[in-house]
């Protein structure tokens, strides 16, 4: 995700749940958190975050520390739902579980700013879609891995959680997980597949499907859960509303034009479509991005190029689709563009 990389994007729970990790790892945890440029003195802080920038680096020092390719299903899977912050609060007080994916889809983007995730209701199951927009090609299975298992967890967590608290003889009582259909993975199956099936046990697995996607089953997240608490959801879900609004306040003309973008991509075809909008003049409004540091056609262009990538690893879209949803006329213009922004050809890429 083309943020600046002073963008206040990850709260610092998230750093000091990686930094106890790395430190059970028996890895240079200090040295790591120095190079990133992190006073440890900050965890102490709530309300902190490190940058989108400061997380790339965290993770990539990770990586090379731990020699070890399958690091994000390592620490995803040992991210307790307490580390959300509010957001665990309101997950751990919800009714069922399709109201806790409904809650994650929401707000989980406060937490992984280049995350963006759908629930989608089919005719006998729903499905969670998973998409990430960090741009760091180095954290392309790290940070989707990370998210992946982060949410197994959460998952798991819950249903524990329930088992417990109906252990006094519920005659409802939960014997064991069966939420989840099938866990689809985006990208070919890796060779630490190993450790897939280590971190998600009993789960039905495939790879290459272009986007990751868990699969849950209706009756299964339709469940009543025996904590719910509705006064405590209220409390938890009311500082997430408020810690989103803060963000959105905060958010620079550059990253709120971005983030339309990416939702609406043909909604705005050009810089004055987008200025009438935003109810300010073009000049105006290429005059404030400037400032930034930016222009309208390069957040375009990068978002373009994000939604070509995510295309192009589906395998069922054809390029000439592609090109044709993101509003080129002729393929062969969707080449070009392409080749710009990435040095490759579609089909060269997409190979």
């Amino acid at each position: 995700m083309n943020l600046p990389s002073t963008h206040p994007g990850v709260p610092i729970s998230y750093a000091a749940t990686f930094y106890e990790f790395l430190k059970k790892k028996g890895l240079a945890a200090d040295d790591i958190y120095a190079y990133a440029g992190i006073d440890l003195s900050r965890f102490n802080n709530p309300n902190e975050k490190v940058t989108v920038q400061q997380y790339i680096c965290l993770s990539q020092q990770g990586l090379i520390a731990s020699n070890n390719p399958g690091l994000g299903l390592v620490f995803g899977a040992q991210i307790p739902l307490p580390a959300h912050n509010y957001l665990g609060f309101a997950l751990q007080s919800c009714s069922n579980g399709l109201q806790a994916n409904q809650l994650m889809c929401r707000y989980m983007s406060m937490r992984f700013p280049s995350l963006n995730i759908e629930l989608i209701e089919e005719a006998d199951h729903y499905t969670l879609v998973i998409k990430d927009w960090l741009d760091e090609p180095s954290l392309y299975f790290y940070n989707l891995e990370v998210v992946m298992a982060t949410i197994y967890k959460g998952a798991l967590s819950l249903h524990h959680m329930d088992r417990l608290q109906r252990l006094s003889g519920d005659e409802t009582q939960v014997s064991e997980f069966d939420n989840i259909l099938e866990i689809q993975f985006e990208y070919p199956r890796p060779d630490h597949y190993p450790l897939y099936q280590e971190t998600f046990p009993k789960q039905k697995m495939s790879f290459g499907h272009g986007q990751c996607r868990i699969l849950l089953k209706k009756e299964a997240i339709l469940r009543p859960f025996s904590f719910a608490n509705s006064s405590s959801l209220q409390l938890a879900e009311s500082l997430c509303v408020e810690e989103l609004n803060n963000l959105e306040i905060n958010e620079t003309l550059s990253e709120k034009i971005y983030n339309l973008l990416l939702k609406s991509p043909m909604e705005f075809t050009g810089l004055d479509d987008m200025a009438m909008h935003l109810n300010v003049s073009s000049r105006a409004l290429s005059r404030a991005l400037h400032e930034e540091g930016s222009a309208y056609q390069k957040i375009v262009d990068t978002v373009k190029k994000q939604l070509a990538i995510q295309g192009l690893k589906d395998s069922k879209q054809t390029i000439a689709q592609i090109a044709y949803k993101l509003g080129f006329e002729q393929p062969t213009n969707f080449t070009r563009a392409f080749k710009k922004w990435t040095g490759q050809s579609p089909s060269a890429y997409r190979l």
